[in-house]
This record gives structure tokens, C-alpha cells and sequence, in this order.
């Protein structure tokens, strides 16, 4: 006849024993940490941007100059790599980084990868401007700049909103950017509108990248896509000499450097001034063509081009 007591111990035995081969079951098929499951795990995994969040102008500026010099550094191959990764260190919540090339080709996209070896350069956002052209000519342009466009907004359900882009250039060949959604109130440019400062950064994108002959052509071009209505580009080299002005193509190689406006001003002296410090802003009182000649009001945004010439363009006041 067995014993009571041994049979309670080997039961309480077999008991013990099961637990642990349970503990050692959940054990060995417990999910790994997040670090374990990155096999790259040099940079904390951060959240897909949301399109809202806390992310400033001088901050994004900040996390741009950043990108740029880690590409600079580390060359192109392994900053394009870094910037694909939505784990990466340049995607920091509602900021990351794309890249494209002069082209408008897109290089680097972390959010939207089936983009990347697409050409985006007429592609448009919400309100039709070309967004990624106007972002590629800034820097050409200027070499970096602030660029708005207008985007969905996921936390708003997707609303449009006004975004600010920043794009930097690398070396010349492509360049990165980023963006937050911002206040629209704020002009690029104080004085003028945003689409006028756009129009001028697009003429001296296109002078450079097609040369100065051909763009002195398709500004003088009444037709072309230089000339929309009262808003047209015009050229003048340092000594005053007129390069182009669509509608007054009899002043096209006269000087007008000591050319005064109705009021006295010598707007185009001082056009000259404001462009040699790179850009800048002339109000002054000129011909409205689209008003049979009625002077009026004039507001516009210069350029320089190669420290030869400028070129700019203006909007009229109308009551």
C-alpha cells in the first residue's frame, strides 16, 4: 500500500515542474525588444510625422544645416541611405528629411519611397503652385531659402494648410529639405507677395540653368511664360542698360540709369542699389499697362544674377 505523504510530494513536484516548463515556454517566445528587432539599432526608432507638433522655423532651419553637413561629411551614398529611414536619425517626429536632385528627381524620401527616381518638378500641391520647382529654384537661386506651399494636413483631417518648406543645397547637384506647417501670414519676403518673390527666384533659376542669352529671349517673349499680364519679369545690367522689358521692347539696350519716375524718384538707380546687395524691394510709381499707361503705385522684388546684371518684377496698387 502506497503512502499518502509520498504521493502528496511527487504531485506537488510535478506541479513545480510544469510551472517552469511553462515560464521557460512564454520565455523563449516573448517578443524581442525594439532594439532587439532592429538589427540597426544605432538610432531610437521615432514616430511617423503627423503633419502638427511643436517644430519652429529656426529649428527646422536647424535640423536642415544638420542634414547638409552630415552629407558633406559622409558623402552622398550613405547621407541618402540615412535620410531613407524612418528609423533613422534625420526622421525626429514631424521633421524629416527628402532629397532630390537639380533635375527635380526625388533621392530620398522616408515617407513616401515610392517617389524615390521619380521626377517631380510639375507636380503640383493643392493650389496648383509647382511646389518642388519653386523649392528647387530657391536653390538654385539663392542657394537655400523658405518656400510655401499648401499641403493636407492628416491631424486636421486633411485639411489644406499652408506648409513652409527649407531647402539647402549640398554641392551644387542636389539638394535637402524639410518642412512644418505655418502661418501663411508671414510673407517671404516683407513687402511683396509670395507669389512675385517666386516669380523672380524662378527667371534667375532659369537664367542660370539655360543661360543668360536664351532667358533675356523668353523674358522679352511677350507670349511666353514670363509675361502673365501686369506681372512680367524685367533685366537691367549694373550700368542701367535695359535687357528686357517685355512691354517696352524700344527701350531694350538703352540706358536708363538716370531714369526718374513721375513723382522724381530715380527708381531704376535705385533698383541697382537693391540689387547689389542680392536682392531687395523698390516702391515706385510706373506705367500700368494693363491700365492704358495710368501711372500707378509699383512694388518690385529684385535680384542679381552674376554680379553682371539683375533682373526682378513688380505688382501694381489698384484701387
Amino acid at each position: 500500500m502506497q503512502d499518502p505523504g509520498s504521493n502528496r510530494i511527487r504531485g506537488f513536484l510535478l506541479f513545480v515542474l510544469i510551472a517552469i516548463l511553462l515560464l521557460v515556454a512564454a520565455g523563449c517566445t516573448a517578443p524581442r525588444s525594439p532594439v532587439e528587432q532592429d538589427p540597426d539599432h544605432t538610432a531610437t526608432p521615432t514616430p511617423a510625422p503627423t503633419g502638427g507638433g511643436t517644430a519652429t522655423r529656426t529649428g527646422m532651419v536647424a535640423f536642415v544645416n544638420e542634414a547638409v553637413q552630415y552629407a558633406r561629411t559622409e558623402g552622398k551614398e550613405r547621407a541618402l541611405a540615412e535620410f531613407d529611414k524612418r528609423n533613422g536619425s534625420f526622421f525626429r517626429g514631424v521633421l524629416y528629411i527628402y532629397a532630390y536632385n537639380l533635375s527635380g528627381t526625388t533621392i530620398a524620401h522616408p515617407v513616401n519611397p515610392e517617389k524615390i527616381g521619380v521626377n517631380r518638378l510639375y507636380e503640383t500641391d493643392a493650389r496648383g503652385n509647382l511646389f518642388i520647382r519653386d523649392l528647387r529654384d530657391t536653390v538654385v537661386a539663392e542657394g537655400k531659402g523658405f518656400v510655401r506651399y499648401y499641403y493636407i494636413n492628416p491631424v486636421h483631417d486633411n485639411a489644406v494648410e499652408a506648409k513652409l518648406g527649407y531647402v539647402e543645397t549640398v554641392d551644387g547637384e542636389w539638394w535637402l529639405g524639410s518642412g512644418i506647417y505655418d502661418d501663411d501670414s508671414i510673407p517671404l519676403v516683407e513687402g511683396v507677395p509670395d507669389r512675385l518673390v517666386m516669380f523672380v527666384r524662378h527667371a534667375k533659376a532659369y537664367s542660370i540653368l539655360d543661360g543668360k542669352e536664351s532667358a533675356l529671349s523668353a523674358f522679352n517673349d511677350m507670349n511666353g511664360s514670363f509675361v502673365r499680364g501686369d506681372e512680367y519679369i524685367f533685366a537691367y545690367d549694373y550700368n542701367g542698360t535695359t535687357l528686357a522689358w517685355p512691354y517696352r521692347q524700344d527701350l531694350v539696350g538703352t540706358n536708363r540709369s538716370n531714369a526718374t519716375d513721375p513723382q522724381g524718384f530715380a527708381h531704376v538707380q535705385a533698383m541697382i542699389d537693391a540689387a547689389r546687395t542680392g536682392s531687395g524691394v523698390v516702391n515706385y510709381v510706373s506705367p500700368d499697362p494693363l491700365g492704358n499707361d495710368t501711372p500707378a503705385n509699383k512694388t518690385s522684388y529684385v535680384m542679381d544674377v552674376d554680379g553682371n546684371w539683375f533682373l526682378g518684377s513688380g505688382v501694381y496698387e489698384r484701387g
